[in-house]
């Protein structure tokens, strides 16, 4: 695209079709050369795509939707199209199996069609946990702390001062730590089909999350009874919620933390960093409020 910018700027090519010839410039074949060469090409991609999802009864994983697409445009893959585009890149290409074998003889086999982004629609109700999960994480807490107060002697919300009701309220972090292996497990298994197109850090992280997820869902129990190592454990435990609700009152300091060179501040946002499932949750669903209240603190 540069050499086309320099040729309009030299006058040997014509801007609507980017044809070069020889420092003479091209006429266009007509005003609908953008259109043809560009526009309809990438609509016939969304045509046939809408066609694989068999009005809407196929699985989100065996077709290509409006955020995949869009997503393609944010790497560097996109450069494979080259310019003027090539009609034989992947992007183009791997639409095709939907078309019925005798149609496309030197097509692709289905397996090896453009794999899914980050982010795939894998259709279960689980996804109303896995995106809202801080909303719903601080309703079970709440419900459940709620309960112990109330099922004291006198019922009355000042027994959470006393020494055994503070210490039974203190086990809603036991069912935190099993909630969060929740969701460290349902990232894994809802962008499983996606891993293909993931970089090897993004998989470490989900994988990495889960361990670690996995370790405090075992250590709390045990410790309960520990007394003041079970404190001093969930004072541990709390520790990333609370930086990261610090840091969501500070949107100041967390920008500069995001264009800071230091290998342990980066390391921290690299383990910090939203999921895509929810960046797409919350731009569909801006109005929910609730998406974006620092439930982590709690």
């Amino acid at each position: 695209m540069a050499d086309v910018v320099y040729g309009i700027l030299l006058s040997n090519v014509h801007p609507v079709t980017g044809d070069t010839n020889h420092g003479n410039q091209t006429i266009a074949p007509d005003e609908e050369t953008f259109l043809q060469t560009v526009i309809t090409p990438i609509y016939q991609v969304l045509q046939k795509e809408a066609k694989r999802n068999k009005g809407g009864k196929a699985s989100h994983s065996r077709w290509r939707n409006y955020d995949d697409l869009n997503e393609y445009f944010w790497s560097r893959k996109c450069f494979s199209l080259k310019w003027p585009m090539d009609p034989k890149a992947d992007f183009f290409v791997h639409s095709d199996v939907v078309l019925p074998s005798h149609e496309r003889p030197n097509q692709v086999p289905a397996e090896t069609r453009k794999p899914k982004t980050n982010f795939v629609e894998a259709r279960t109700f689980w996804h109303l946990y896995r995106s809202f999960d801080r909303m719903w994480i601080f309703f079970i807490m709440a419900f459940q702390a709620m309960v112990i107060v109330a099922w004291t002697s006198d019922g009355s919300p000042a027994a959470v001062f006393d020494e055994d009701v503070f210490r039974s309220v203190l086990t809603i972090f036991i069912t935190q730590a099993f909630l969060n292996l929740l969701r460290a497990a349902l990232d894994i298994v809802l962008s499983f089909n996606a891993w293909r197109s993931l970089k090897c850090t993004q998989i470490l992280r989900y994988l990495l999350k889960f361990a670690v997820a996995a370790v405090w869902a075992v250590i709390l129990p045990i410790w309960q009874s520990q007394g003041s190592l079970y404190n001093y454990a969930v004072a541990i435990y709390l520790v990333p919620n609370i930086l990261a609700a610090f840091l969501f009152f500070l949107p100041r300091l967390s920008r500069i933390m995001e264009q800071s060179n230091s290998l342990i501040v980066r390391l921290c946002m690299w383990w910090g960093q939203v999921r895509i499932s929810r960046m797409v949750t919350f731009h569909r669903c801006s109005c929910s409020y609730f998406s974006f209240l620092p439930f982590e603190f709690f």
